[in-house]
């Protein structure tokens, strides 16, 4: 099958010709912690906002997340609502008046509250893929600020080498340290690699996401990819969901599962020897 002839190829490539790219948010990240949802970079830095802002974030979540997940809606229907909830998100935490220094408290208080965790085994993952020098790119419609403190707090036995390059929404801190904007909107739909450096770009790719915009997230490269196998995280509304994934992804994971399979694909490629999976 597609899944196996790709396995194949990035084998015989080897380490030297592989990058992988990845989303962040309940890709990398847990979608439950226990029998709470794990929480979103944005839902990390809403929780050092006014109880009246959360309220107000919690309002346009309510409504622009069931069209995120809508199965019956295309990804072209679905955009310019994903756009509006970006740029009401990102001022909303500028009229929230959000400091720098509220970084490491917000991630601390989430990670107190039980709703912030990496996936099991993914610290195994992250060293493995950097010890073997392969170039990591974080991708994410989140924000990148937030994520850098995550992986201070949550993983410090895992520094991020010069090999991970993490690219997300940039918060834009005056002087005081006061929000005052943001960088270029980076979003499920255009969060590719024309932002990466051409010399961290490889010819065979291993893609990790749990959204079906994430699919993309290879494209934009200066020279195409020779192979590109896709490993969609499918955490919740299986049966709804299931079908559009399959044909999206190269295999789905169900469940909220660990990296357990993304690290067999990694072992293989390393040791030069194909897994089953």
């Amino acid at each position: 099958d597609e899944y196996s002839t790709k396995l194949r190829r990035l084998v015989a490539g080897g380490a030297r010709n592989l990058a992988v790219i990845s989303d962040f948010d309940r890709t990398i990240t847990r979608c439950f912690v226990g029998e709470k949802r794990c929480s979103s970079c944005y839902n990390v830095a809403d929780g050092a906002l006014s109880p009246e802002m959360v309220r107000y974030k919690k309002q346009i979540f309510d409504y622009y997340f069931p069209i995120e997940k809508d199965p019956n809606k295309t990804m072209e229907e679905k955009k310019p609502y994903m756009l509006e909830w970006y740029k009401k998100s990102n001022d909303s935490l500028v009229d929230g008046g959000f400091r720098r220094e509220w970084l490491e408290r917000a991630v601390r208080a989430a990670q107190e509250a039980g709703t912030l965790a990496f996936r099991p085994g993914f610290a195994e993952l992250l060293s493995t893929l950097q010890t073997h020098n392969l170039p990591v790119l974080i991708f994410s419609a989140g924000i990148a600020n937030v994520i850098a403190e995550i992986f201070q707090q949550l993983l410090p036995s895992v520094p991020l080498a010069n090999t991970t390059q993490v690219v997300g929404n940039e918060m834009k801190f005056d002087s005081d340290g006061v929000l005052r904007g943001w960088g270029p909107l980076i979003h499920m739909y255009n969060k590719n690699q024309s932002v990466v450096p051409e010399s961290q770009q490889r010819q065979n790719v291993l893609l990790l996401g749990d959204g079906l915009g994430d699919v993309t997230m290879a494209d934009g490269a200066a020279t195409e990819p020779a192979c590109i196998l896709k490993v969609g995280f499918l955490n919740e509304h299986e049966d709804e969901l299931l079908l559009q994934y399959e044909a999206q992804f190269d295999v789905v994971i169900l469940g909220d599962q660990g990296m357990e399979e993304v690290q067999k694909i990694i072992d293989a490629v390393l040791l030069g020897a194909q897994v089953k999976i």
